[in-house]
């Protein structure tokens, strides 16, 4: 199924399957209290090519 998952699980799932490097930082780590965000994007389709 392909559909909206809580972000801390995108999070670890994209890491996994692209050997990326996650780092998880707190509000407090952040300068002047700086928003963060992720953008995650890598092609969907079937496992197989048809």
């Amino acid at each position: 199924m392909i559909g909206p998952v809580p972000a801390v699980c995108a999070l670890v799932r994209a890491a996994v399957l692209t050997e990326a490097e996650l780092v998880l930082v707190n509000a407090a780590s952040l300068p002047s209290g700086a928003p963060a965000a992720a953008l995650l994007r890598w092609p969907v389709g079937p496992s197989v090519p048809a």
